[in-house]
């Protein structure tokens, strides 16, 4: 039953040095067999040390006072040792966990509110050209996976696609009022009352929309320099083998 958990008995295996760790247990019953590793370069009698199994657990492992680099010892551990360590991360890598849980919350809520507009625009409650709307979805995607995947790329994506709507929310902001504007010196219906009502509340509406989505570019942004620098590996083994509760950020 515990076959292809652990190397077989007196197998050497190669460790790498942990940073410091604060244990949180998670305690199992089941009993693996015993092994020898080996201590490697850096480390010596006192350090602690990891061994990442196949299952994507860690044994967490203490290296007796007293031995060095290619000293063997015997280790006998059980699954109850196996941890979510609380690393020792740095403010960059901090930071980029908590953008990363602050994106995938923004991608997903505009992501439920992007399919519930489509809906709505199927069952004909308010006009919408259906194959924008498909581009907001895929963007809206992009977002969602890459930073629930740590994918680079596809935070790119998203960040591309929020600039492209900051864009356009800027273009409508000039055009609408001018055209509305040369209406009125035409003389038409776009210089009443009804219609100055109604240019104001498109204004202030679609300003509103631009400062959020310079906002959601901003830290969609910092998320993607932080991402590049930790490295996408690195940001995904702190997310999934270590304790640090990730927090929703309003500013980067």
């Amino acid at each position: 039953g515990n076959e292809g958990i652990l190397p077989e008995p007196w197998e050497p295996v190669e460790l790498s040095l942990l940073l410091p760790v604060r244990l949180s247990v998670a305690t199992m019953s089941r009993s693996v067999r015993g092994q020898t590793v080996q201590v490697p370069p850096g480390a010596q009698g006192g350090d602690t040390m990891e061994l990442q199994q196949p299952d994507g657990s860690y044994e967490v492992v203490t290296i007796p006072d007293g031995l060095r680099v290619g000293d063997r010892f015997d280790v006998d551990v059980s699954e109850g040792s196996r941890t979510r360590g609380t690393w020792e991360v740095s403010d960059d890598e901090a930071k980029c966990l908590d953008l990363r849980f602050t994106v995938r919350i923004i991608a997903g809520l505009e992501l439920l509110l992007t399919i519930l507009s489509c809906i709505l625009a199927l069952l004909h409650y308010f006009p919408v050209n259906l194959s924008w709307m498909a581009i907001w979805v895929i963007g809206t995607i992009a977002g969602v996976l890459g930073a629930q995947q740590y994918n680079l790329c596809l935070v790119i994506t998203y960040c591309f696609f929020q600039a492209f709507y900051i864009g356009l929310l800027i273009v409508m902001l000039i055009v609408i009022p001018v055209e509305w504007s040369n209406g009125k010196r035409r003389g038409s219906d776009a210089g009443d009352v009804g219609g100055s009502k109604e240019l104001t509340g498109f204004i202030v509406y679609n300003t509103i929309q631009l400062l959020v989505r310079v906002w959601i570019l901003y830290m969609t942004y910092r998320f993607a320099r932080l991402l590049s620098a930790v490295g996408e590996a690195r940001a995904r083994k702190l997310d999934r083998g270590n304790a640090y509760k990730q927090r929703c950020l309003c500013c980067a």
